[in-house]
């Protein structure tokens, strides 16, 4: 745990703000919120990402503060008595003599809700512009992960962050931090961190934070447990993001969704929940509360339909890494003696356990499915002469990583059958060992049109004559009678059938044999399917 020296100084938004007028302030602060939500909707609505919403140019009619943007219902918590000697030379303790607190209630953070008390809200403000933005606290000394873009361009000490009560979720504590940003730019990460500096006063001396929460190391924060260390983000899994978009009227608000894929074209997660601007930079955990990553972008695809992007923790930890040495010299300015609690290496992303072991080649078309089993959903097709990452092994199937059609990593199943028998690889069976796992086979009638007798080898590949990414391979080998010109001779086999197949569809489409048995190829080879059925071993 960090300890920050605190000096006493005043650094205050560049409107006043009196108390004599709290009602007429409330109600023009919410009107206030109220334009900013519809402007950061026009924009977002005219944009695939969500960086140029973030800020508003500040116009001369501008009459809110940063301050009443980051809270429109904050409370002062305390007061300097004279506001005269604020900025008067004076030593610590006599300045603090005339820091009065007020007696309000301040709800306790819980195990159940720290998460939520660990987001914070995020306002910026220069003589041109006003960023918006979320974050997370990340250690008890105060140190909120965010997006870059929510910082750019800003003086360091140009932004501050309020905490919300967990309970209602409107911001009630602000404090002024310090920008520490990547300077070399090492990973191109859109990261940053805020660390807190000291509480927010007002100019008429209202307090709007606590200083023994900045010299104590006190902050709610973000905490890893081992129960989610053991864990990984899975495809399809429940999200919710966290942060302040404009719409809220300046309280933290959830957003739910799925994990929509693994790997975006920038590696990082896509997602289905809403990331709007605002809430950019915030948190985003799943079902069970378990960190996920940095909210950070919003796009619109075809049909209006929003698709999010998560730096997860795989990319937080490389920025963690690489902001060292920035982050260093922050803590040799400030006096800090011990690094804060970053984001863990061992934080899964839901990556680490699928690492590729081998290079597989499809030898004929096949189906990349869900799971384990022909009834699972298929993912997507690939087309003889594919590659796929070997990943592991459930039974008679093949656990892999593939691209789909826009290049993005994706995993599934594909049956061994598909891949030539000679190249077939040996891995260790850890999925699903001890489970049941069941195949689709099907009695099949055939016939040759060679004029010599044909031999079919085990493995040999067919297809629905109609469906060509229907595959099915031959159990056992066969010879098949040579075609006389008369009546055909027909002969009964086994296949074992794999590919998108809808079983009352499939029963006595005709079929035909595709690609090679051996050095030969046969292409005149037909037959119907006569009755399927499950084989479980």
């Amino acid at each position: 745990m960090s300890e920050k020296r605190v000096t006493p100084e005043i650094q205050t938004p560049t409107t006043t703000s009196s108390p004599s007028f709290q009602i007429a302030k409330y109600f023009l602060a919410v009107f206030a919120v109220g334009m900013i939500s519809f402007v950061g909707y026009m924009l977002i609505n005219n944009s695939s990402h969500d960086t140029p919403s973030d800020n508003n140019v500040l116009e001369e009619s501008e009459y809110t503060t940063a301050l009443s943007e980051l809270g429109p219902m904050m409370e002062p918590v305390g007061y300097f008595d004279d506001v005269s000697l604020i900025n008067t030379d004076m030593n610590v303790d006599e300045w603090f003599s005339h820091m009065k607190y007020l007696d309000v209630e301040q709800i306790a953070v819980t195990d159940e809700n720290r998460t939520f008390a660990s987001v914070v809200k995020i306002v910026c403000e220069d003589d041109v512009n006003r960023y918006y933005g979320s974050g997370t606290n990340v250690d008890p000394a105060g140190y909120i992960l965010t997006n870059y873009h929510v910082v750019e361009g800003m003086p360091e000490d140009a932004c501050m962050v309020g905490f919300s009560d967990p309970e209602s979720g409107l911001v009630r504590e602000a404090y002024w931090t310090k920008i520490i940003t990547d300077k070399d730019d090492e990973t191109g990460h859109d990261l940053a961190y805020l660390a807190i500096e000291r509480p927010v006063f007002d100019e008429e001396g209202n307090l709007y934070g606590y200083y023994d929460k900045v010299t104590n190391s006190s902050f709610p924060y973000f905490e890893h447990t081992d129960e989610c260390l053991a864990t990984a983000t899975k495809l399809g899994d429940e999200l919710r993001i966290l942060g302040y978009p404009p719409l809220s009227g300046g309280s933290l608000t959830i957003t739910n969704g799925l994990v929509s894929s693994l790997y975006s074209q920038d590696g990082y997660i896509i997602t289905s929940a809403k990331i709007v601007s605002g809430n950019s930079g915030g948190l985003a955990v799943d079902i069970n509360g378990c960190y996920v990553g940095v909210p950070t972008a919003s796009y619109y695809e075809e049909g209006d339909e929003q698709l999010g992007e998560i730096i997860d923790a795989e990319f937080v930890f490389d920025f963690d890494l690489a902001i060292e040495d920035d982050l260093q010299e922050y803590y040799e300015k400030s006096g800090i003696l011990e690094t804060p609690n970053l984001i863990s290496e061992d934080v899964d992303d839901g990556r680490a356990d699928v690492v590729p072991t081998k290079t597989i080649v499809l030898e004929v078309p096949g189906a990349l499915r869900k799971c384990a089993s022909t009834d699972c959903e298929v993912i997507r097709y690939y087309a003889e002469g594919a590659s796929v990452e070997l990943i592991g092994q459930s039974g008679s199937w093949y656990e892999v990583q593939g691209s789909d059609d826009y290049g993005s990593l994706i995993n599934g199943y594909i049956h061994q059958s598909i891949f030539e028998s000679s190249n077939t690889p040996v891995v260790s069976q850890e999925l699903s060992q001890n489970s049941q796992q069941c195949d689709l086979f099907a009695k099949i009638s055939i016939v040759s049109r060679s004029l010599e007798t044909t031999r079919l080898i085990k493995s040999t590949r067919f297809q629905v004559t109609d469906e060509p990414y229907t595959i099915m391979r031959l159990t056992e080998s066969i010879e098949l009678p040579a075609d006389t010109g008369g009546i055909p001779k027909i002969s009964y086999a086994e296949i074992l059938i794999e590919g998108d197949v809808d079983q009352e569809w499939l029963n006595g489409r005709a079929i035909r044999v595709a690609g090679f048995a051996g050095t030969e190829m046969y292409e005149l080879v037909l037959g119907n399917v006569l009755d399927i059925y499950e084989k479980c071993n």
